[in-house]
C-alpha cells in the first residue's frame, strides 16, 4: 500500500492537506511499479488481514467525505434528485461492505490471538500491541455509539463519524505495522 502524492494538486489548491481526504487513502501499487522499483510484496493471508483494516477504514472515510459534500449543493432538479438519492444509496451500500469487512478482518486477529496459549501471547509483544490498540478503535469505527448492524446518520452525524474515522486511520495504520512485524518477528 502506498499513499499517492499529487504534488500538483496538492500545492495548487489553497485548502490545508487535512481537508483533502483522498490524501489520507492507500492505494495498491501497481505490478508494473514494484517491478520497476525492484520491489518485492509480501503476501499471504495473514498480510493481507492486516492491509483490510486499514484498506476498509480509510476508504470509508473517502465516501463519507464525498456524502459531506452533498451539504453545499444547490437544489436538485427531480432528475438530480433521483440521481443523489442513487449515489446514496451505492455509496450506503459500499459503507456497510467496508464496516463489514473491518469487523471480520478486527475478529479475524482477535481470534488468532485468543487461539494462542497465555504464555505465546505474552511472548508476542508486537501481536498484543496489535490487538490492544485494536480494542482501542473497535468502537470509534462503529457508526454509532449502540450499533445493531444498521444506522441511519444524517449530515452532521456523518461528518462527526467520518472525524472520528479520521483519527482510527493513523491507529488502524499502526495496527498493520504491529501486525506485520509479528509475522516477520514469527517468521525469521
Amino acid at each position: 500500500m502506498v499513499w499517492p502524492l499529487r504534488t500538483i494538486f496538492t500545492l495548487s489548491t489553497h485548502d490545508p492537506i487535512e481537508k483533502k481526504q483522498w490524501a489520507f487513502t492507500p492505494k495498491e501499487l501497481p505490478e508494473h511499479m514494484l517491478e520497476k522499483l525492484g520491489l518485492r510484496q509480501w503476501e499471504g493471508e495473514q498480510f493481507e488481514v492486516a492491509n483490510q483494516i486499514v484498506s476498509a477504514v480509510s476508504t470509508m472515510v473517502l465516501y463519507l467525505a464525498l456524502i459531506e459534500k452533498i451539504e453545499g449543493m444547490p437544489d436538485a432538479t427531480e432528475a438530480g434528485t433521483e440521481r443523489l438519492k442513487s449515489f446514496l444509496e451505492e455509496r450506503s451500500g459500499e459503507l456497510s461492505k467496508l464496516l463489514q469487512l473491518f469487523f471480520d478482518s478486527a475478529t479475524l486477529m482477535v481470534n488468532q490471538f485468543n487461539n494462542l496459549s497465555m504464555e505465546e501471547q505474552a511472548e508476542r509483544e508486537y501481536l498484543l500491541g496489535a490487538v490492544n490498540l485494536l480494542s482501542e478503535i473497535y468502537e470509534s469505527v462503529k457508526p454509532i455509539e449502540k450499533f445493531d448492524g444498521q444506522a441511519v446518520l444524517g449530515l452532521e452525524e456523518i461528518t462527526i463519524y467520518k472525524e472520528r474515522l479520521t483519527q482510527a486511520v493513523q491507529s488502524c495504520e499502526m495496527i498493520r505495522l504491529l501486525w506485520i512485524q509479528d509475522i516477520i518477528e514469527r517468521d525469521c
